[in-house]
């Protein structure tokens, strides 16, 4: 365990990416994904150990102790005490554990669309804690959410802004966008937490897994490698969505295509949009649902979600 002395300079540095960061991300990542595709060879105790090595290097890309997000409590003692023999830890934010799990559970689906292994890994998010905050942490609770009680910087402002709500933002520009975007984030984490909750509570066929980050998505398989389902909250223009999201495959849009009208039948929906997305290789099948936030009942969007998603999946499973 290191302290607070050992590394004052770093703790107090400003957060910038290194020159190598990217490099060793994009390395990272592709090692997450060759392990993957190999295992039919490597037994899952060597495939964990290997993804753990992986989260390891993604967090640290930029430094052990200088990451983008540190406690105030170890920034104030680097300050105000730089002799401090406190021990700090650097932790990760998701808990590697959970996000292993989340790898490995949806093994072929990542193999089908790599941006969702992106996705996945980008999750990874290291935070520099006093050894006594690491402790105090939450144990049932994800993500940020595990803070609770705990100030958390954000080191690439300077000065550094309190997390209002301890969500990462990728490109802050000030700090009252970071403050929207956070509140956004944080709506959409409770939004899927709720909808997930009413599924269960329901007996619902269609099971969204718990979230573990704030984002306007949320994926859901249908038992086939080459698409998958995406349900969608836009918060800002008043609207749910649910599509098939075909991630590399213009000859499956195609063969969907050439049974629209079928199709449109089967799923009894208005103005369901059917998109090439070019140049990109994906595609989608999509239909929307005004829906406001502010002044509608959460449960009406959640059964519209859940009832066009079982039925989306009824049809394009088979299909």
């Amino acid at each position: 365990m290191e302290t607070i002395a050992k590394h004052k300079t770093k703790l107090l540095s400003t957060y910038k990416q290194s020159q190598d960061s990217a490099r060793i991300v994009a390395s990272a990542k592709y090692l997450a994904r060759l392990a993957l595709t190999a295992d039919d060879v490597l037994i899952e105790k060597h495939l964990k150990k290997i993804l753990t090595e992986v989260l390891w290097m993604l967090s640290e890309a930029n430094g052990k102790y200088d990451t983008r997000y540190r406690s105030s409590e170890v920034v104030r003692l680097a300050k105000e005490e730089p002799a401090s023999k406190v021990k700090i830890q650097h932790e990760h934010v998701f808990p590697r554990k959970g996000v292993i799990e989340k790898i490995l559970s949806q093994r072929q689906a990542l193999l089908t669309d790599p941006n969702l292994l992106e996705e996945i890994l980008d999750e990874t998010v290291g935070c520099v804690v006093t050894e006594e905050q690491h402790k105090s942490l939450s144990k049932t609770e994800d993500g940020w959410n595990r803070y609770k009680g705990i100030e958390v910087l954000d080191m690439s402002l300077n000065p550094p802004l309190v997390m209002k709500w301890h969500w990462p933002i990728s490109n802050p520009a000030s700090a009252t966008d970071q403050s929207k975007s956070s509140d956004t984030k944080l709506l959409q984490f409770e939004f899927w937490q709720r909808l997930s909750e009413f599924a269960t509570s329901n007996k619902a066929s269609i099971k969204p897994p718990p979230p573990t980050r704030g984002q306007y998505y949320c994926i859901i398989p249908i038992g086939r490698s080459d698409c998958h389902i995406s349900l969608t909250i836009l918060i800002k223009e008043n609207q749910i969505g649910c599509q098939i999201y075909i991630p590399k495959s213009k000859q499956l849009f195609n063969d969907f295509y050439s049974n629209k009208e079928a199709i449109e039948i089967s799923l009894e929906i208005e103005g369901l949009s059917w998109q090439d997305l070019s140049p990109k290789n994906a595609c989608r099948i999509q239909a929307l649902y005004k829906f406001d936030f502010e002044n509608q009942q959460h449960e009406k969007a959640f059964i519209w979600l859940l009832q066009t998603a079982s039925t989306f999946k009824a049809v394009f499973s088979k299909s």
